[in-house]
C-alpha cells in the first residue's frame, strides 16, 4: 500500500498512523516513504477482508489531493495491483460541527470549541467486533475466473469506518427534545451526533458516546434524553441493563459523574451512552 499528496503539481509521500491503525484490527508495517506492507494471514476461497489504511493530514490545505496504490501477494494465486482514486481534503472551518472519519475502535471528539467556551462535547468510539455481511452470488464462470466458491452464506468482517459529525448545537435546535417553554426544557446545549450507522446493529457491542454538558458554576439535575428517528418523540435514558440479547441501548451506562472547577467556571455533568444504527440527538434535562 502506498499514499501520497499532491500540492500544486509537486507529489509526497503521506505518513502511516501504523499505531491508530493497529487499533482499528489493521496490523501494518513501514515498508519506504510512503509505503506499507500488510498481512491479512489465510483467507478461505471467496473470502474477503478489510484494512483501515490512516494516514497524517496534519498541515494539508483545503483541496489538497490524496492518491494511493495497493498491490497484493498471495502463496496461491497471481498478484494484482490497482491505482486508488483521489481522495479531496476538506478542511473544518468555523462552525459548531466537527467533521472526522470515525474507525472502528479510535475514539473521535468533537474539540473544536475551548472547554471554557463550549457547552456540551461528545466523544465517539466505534466498536471492533466483526460484523456479519453476506456472500456475494457469483456465476460459475466467474467462480472460476476469480477462483472462488459459489457456495452462499454470511462471513465476518470488520465493520466499516463512518464519516461523522459531531455538534454541539442550541437548545433551539430541536424544540421536540428540548422545548422552548415548561419544566422540559434543557438546562444546557445538545449534543448531535449524525453518520451512517446501519451497520452497527449489535447490541451486545454498541456505539459508546461519552458526553459532557457543561454549566459553569453549578451543575443542575437532569437526566439525558435521546431524540428518537421520528424526530418527534424523546427516550429518557435508563441505566444499561445487559441480557442475553445485549444491551437495551439507547441507556446511559454508569452513573453520570461531574467535573471541571466552579473558580474557572467550567463545572459539567458527564455521562456515557450506549447507542445502535441511529443518529443520536441528546439533551440534558
Amino acid at each position: 500500500m502506498s499514499a501520497s499528496v499532491s500540492v500544486s503539481g509537486l507529489v509526497h509521500p503521506l505518513t502511516y498512523d501504523l499505531t491508530a491503525m493497529s487499533a482499528s484490527g489493521t496490523s501494518c508495517t513501514g515498508a519506504g516513504a510512503g509505503k506499507v506492507t500488510c498481512s491479512v494471514g489465510s483467507l478461505a476461497a471467496g473470502a474477503s477482508d478489510t484494512l483501515n489504511l490512516l494516514v497524517l493530514t496534519n498541515g494539508l490545505l483545503q483541496g489538497t489531493t490524496i492518491t494511493g496504490a495497493a498491490m497484493v501477494r498471495s502463496t496461491n494465486a497471481g498478484s494484482q495491483s490497482t491505482t486508488l482514486g483521489g481522495l479531496g481534503v476538506v478542511a473544518v472551518e468555523a462552525g459548531n460541527g466537527t467533521k472526522v472519519v470515525a474507525v472502528p475502535g479510535i475514539a473521535v471528539a468533537s474539540t473544536k470549541a475551548k472547554l471554557s467556551t463550549s457547552h456540551a462535547s461528545v466523544t465517539l468510539t466505534l466498536p471492533k467486533a466483526k460484523i456479519k455481511v453476506t456472500k456475494k452470488v457469483v456465476t460459475r464462470a466467474e467462480a472460476l475466473a476469480l477462483a472462488v466458491s459459489r457456495a452462499t452464506g454470511t462471513t465476518l468482517v470488520i465493520p466499516p469506518p463512518v464519516a461523522v459529525t459531531l455538534e454541539s448545537l442550541a437548545p433551539s435546535a430541536e424544540p421536540a427534545l428540548c422545548p422552548p417553554t415548561g419544566n422540559l426544557r434543557c438546562e444546557g446545549d445538545i449534543v448531535q451526533v449524525v453518520g451512517n450507522f446501519s451497520a452497527y446493529t449489535n447490541k451486545a457491542d454498541p456505539i459508546v458516546a461519552v458526553v459532557k454538558f457543561f454549566y459553569g458554576t453549578k451543575v443542575p439535575a437532569g437526566t439525558v434524553y435521546f431524540l428518537k428517528p421520528n424526530g418527534k418523540t424523546v427516550d429518557k435514558l435508563s441505566t444499561c441493563k445487559k441480557t442475553a440479547g445485549g444491551y437495551d441501548t439507547p441507556c446511559v451506562s454508569g452513573k453520570e459523574v461531574t467535573g471541571g472547577s466552579k473558580a474557572n467556571d467550567t463545572l459539567y455533568a458527564q455521562d456515557t451512552v450506549y447507542f445502535t444504527g441511529k443518529d443520536p440527538a441528546m439533551g440534558r434535562r
